[in-house]
């Protein structure tokens, strides 16, 4: 698998958990916030941080990175619009096509993000209703799936010369 695919969407949860960070804490500095708010607010950080997390450790190719980079894209896969639910996340660069509906119309659009958007909305009344599907977000997940990282090799120092022990 290309090394500059895997560092792209490497660099890409970086950046989109780093901006997701900031853009909460600000946030949380600006506005006064009811708990639940606050909760689902710090909820969207622990998912931010996670993001920042799987791109540091997918950067030198582990395991570890490509199995957290693997969920993170998968949180970015589906965008859900209604009144019970608003679900959506974005890290780093995000192309996803919409299907919206309402009772008098229907529409299909390409909607995009940059950096990161995070929208976690329970019981909001709001004009739309909808779903999408992440094309950036299924890209990289079909990407990582292919990718194998290198097994992590530990190389041991040298063992002590003979009789070391004897002239300790």
């Amino acid at each position: 698998m290309n090394r500059v695919l895997i560092r792209t969407i490497a660099v890409l949860e970086i950046v989109g958990g780093l901006s997701g960070i900031v853009f909460i804490l600000w946030s949380l500095t600006n506005y006064s916030l009811q708990p639940l708010s606050l909760a689902i607010a710090l909820f969207i950080v622990g998912i931010d941080v996670y993001s920042l997390a799987a791109g540091i450790a997918l950067w030198p190719g582990t395991s570890f990175g490509r199995t957290a980079s693997i969920i993170i894209q998968i949180i970015q896969i589906p965008k859900i619009f209604s009144s019970t639910l608003i679900f959506t996340f974005s890290f780093g660069v995000d192309l996803w096509i919409n299907l919206l509906l309402d009772e008098r119309f229907s529409a299909v659009g390409f909607q995009t993000s940059f950096l990161a958007s995070n929208q976690l909305y329970l019981n909001v009344k709001t004009g739309q209703t909808g779903i999408g599907l992440s094309l950036t977000g299924a890209t990289f997940l079909f990407i990582l799936l292919k990718y194998k990282p290198r097994p992590a090799t530990v190389t041991l120092p040298p063992p002590p010369p003979s009789g070391f022990a004897e002239n300790a």
